[in-house]
């Protein structure tokens, strides 16, 4: 089984600090996955902007891109699933992707910060990142409540969709996506901690 060193950095005052703690103990080719369609590469973004990343939709029809229904979207770099999640948030898988490059503002999350640059190094080894999504359908079901049976409504089982993209990726490589800290049980580097908090209290000075 061959490993390949993970370089991860935090952007502080101009400079990265490199920590190359992880590896990646083996790899799954995106080429494999015969449900998922790509929908954007992310690419660098050395403008004015606090955010080191952007993305370049491949797919035009905002419909696709917008709808507001269930969906698992994958994070590959250089052919490799790097991570694997799931979203139902509204604005579609835009809104989705939306979250990571826009991590360096607003109040992200330790997780979206952390993979905002996690990717961005990975880019500066001249590696391609890329979204891919799989999206899940509208199921009709019936909901109850405490009291009262609800009529029909339609839902997006992608949280179901998730966990078996996770757990059929985990039975062919043996562990998860290098990105999947949480189902690894793994915590996030504590750069991306110490980054993140000098993030907010920037804001809060702001």
């Amino acid at each position: 089984m061959t490993e390949e060193s993970v370089i991860l950095a935090v952007f502080n005052k101009g400079k990265f600090e490199i920590d190359d703690t992880m590896k990646i103990e083996s790899s799954f080719d995106i080429d494999n996955v015969s449900t998922a369609f790509k929908v954007a590469d992310i690419v660098t973004r050395d403008d004015k902007s606090q955010n080191k990343i952007k993305a370049k939709w491949s797919i035009k029809n905002s419909n696709v891109l917008t709808k507001n229904t269930g969906r698992v979207y994958l994070i590959v770099v250089d052919k490799q699933i790097y991570k694997i999640g799931g979203s139902q948030c509204k604005g579609g898988i835009k809104s989705t992707i939306d979250s990571y490059v826009n991590a360096l503002t607003g109040h992200p999350s330790p997780n979206r910060y952390g993979i905002h640059l996690m990717i961005r190094e990975e880019l500066n080894k001249n590696k391609k990142v890329e979204i891919y999504m799989i999206k899940a359908p509208k199921i009709k079901v019936k909901l109850s409540g405490l009291f009262n049976n609800y009529n029909e409504k339609y839902i997006s089982a992608y949280k179901e969709m998730e966990s078996i993209c996770l757990k059929e990726y985990k039975n062919r490589i043996g562990n998860f996506p290098i990105w999947n800290f949480q189902e690894s049980n793994k915590s996030l580097p504590q750069w991306v901690h110490t980054g993140r908090n000098k993030l907010s209290k920037k804001i809060k000075k702001a």
